[in-house]
């Protein structure tokens, strides 16, 4: 459709990338507030997102083998089906009108199948290496993140005048959006070597004894990432425990995306200067730092300026992760070891999300951040423990 100097895959692309993360957004960092609307404690708020969060990898693992059996299916065609399965409980969502059985059950099929549809974005783009049609990746997911932390700003100011409904009619919107660039950034993917993918995932099973420090290492990541995900899936809870509101929570939102962009438009400079292993260490105290000054956190200040370690945080630690996959293991094994460090991160959202709920409920907002520190501080130790960190000699 388009030769191989066109920019318009490129800006397509961006384009999916931004209206995917809007979407996310919504459906994600604003999930607490849109039940407390309809009167969910924070104990059923944990238990819908850790439903949905399982649910989540469910589907994921269908959706691999369901593409792995069946080359023939193209990847553009697939993720719009399920743009379209996700707006079916999304516009049913508009009729709840209290706590119950419609309401939980659309937020979780809405979440978990968002929250699923994020790698079949990432290989829309992955599937074109393998072709002449080249697109920078890390622009289009830095644009993504950019348009993160601009709905979640907006988000935050409008929901002082409007109710949280308004969330729904807009990840409606969004999904539309997207459903629409999906369509019209068709093309014909390079075909799998199906035998070999299976041959992989056999060989997949015996990593638990070949990769003894690189799995305690997941554990690490997971302990870190469960922090993390405290911070972000109760953040009205928080800012709302020093007097704050969703304008604060929003700012706090839009600071830590803004900040992932320069790590993440930069990356690769700063890679030829450090090896995985100590990046992933700088990563793991930066989290733990910022984890520790939400703990003491007072005041909207301190809430922003924990926010600020974000430069530091979750974007070194997505981007190096998965380079460390790659230095880690053999090459036939790095596919096992990047879906183990993605394993990780939604292994953490479930148990944030469980513990979290629980934790507010019996406790408070301090006790929940406390645990979430010290578990945090435990994963910083595990990831300088276990992580390698001469490079790797090719």
């Amino acid at each position: 459709m388009v030769n191989e100097h066109s920019k318009l895959p490129g800006i397509m692309y961006s384009a999916i990338q931004a209206n995917l993360w809007m979407a996310y957004c919504l459906v994600s960092s604003f999930i607490s507030i849109y039940l407390l609307y309809f009167g969910y404690s924070n104990s059923e708020i944990g238990f819908i997102v850790s439903i949905g969060s399982i649910l989540a990898v469910l589907i994921q693992l269908v959706s691999a083998q369901i593409l792995d059996r069946h080359p023939k299916i193209q990847l553009w065609k697939f993720t719009c089906c399920q743009i379209l399965i996700i707006l079916l409980p999304a516009i049913l969502q508009l009729f709840g009108k209290k706590a119950g059985v419609l309401i939980t059950v659309t937020v979780i099929l809405v979440y978990s199948l968002t929250t699923s549809l994020q790698p079949l974005i990432n290989s829309l783009c992955v599937q074109l290496e393998d072709t002449r049609l080249k697109i920078n990746f890390g622009l289009a997911r830095g644009i993504g993140s950019l348009a993160y932390a601009g709905i979640s700003y907006a988000m935050g100011k409008i929901l002082l005048k409007q109710a949280p409904t308004i969330l729904t009619k807009s990840y409606i919107v969004l999904f539309a959006s997207l459903f629409l660039w999906i369509l019209f950034f068709r093309y014909e993917p390079t075909k799998k070597d199906t035998k070999e993918v299976q041959i992989k995932k056999e060989a997949g099973i015996s990593l638990l004894k070949k990769y003894k420090k690189f799995l305690i290492f997941v554990v690490g990541l997971v302990c870190i990432l469960f922090g993390h995900n405290l911070i972000n899936q109760y953040m009205i809870q928080i800012v709302t425990s020093f007097g704050a509101n969703s304008d604060v929570m929003g700012k706090g939102i839009f600071i830590a995306a803004v900040l992932e962009l320069p790590v993440m438009f930069g990356f690769s400079k700063i890679k030829s200067k450090f090896s995985c292993g100590w990046l992933l260490c700088i990563s793991a105290v930066f989290f733990t730092l910022k984890h520790i000054l939400t703990f003491l956190a007072n005041s909207v200040l301190m809430f922003y300026t924990a926010q600020f370690l974000q430069i530091g945080g979750f974007s070194l630690l997505a981007t190096a992760s998965v380079f460390y996959a790659k230095e880690a293991m053999e090459k036939e094994d790095q596919a096992t070891g990047q879906a183990l460090v993605s394993a990780s991160m939604t292994a953490a959202g479930i148990f944030a999300s469980c513990l979290g709920g629980l934790l507010l409920d019996y406790t408070s907002v301090k006790g929940m951040l406390f645990v979430g520190m010290i578990v945090s501080i435990i994963g910083m130790i595990l990831v300088f423990a276990f992580t390698e960190k001469s490079r790797k000699v090719e």
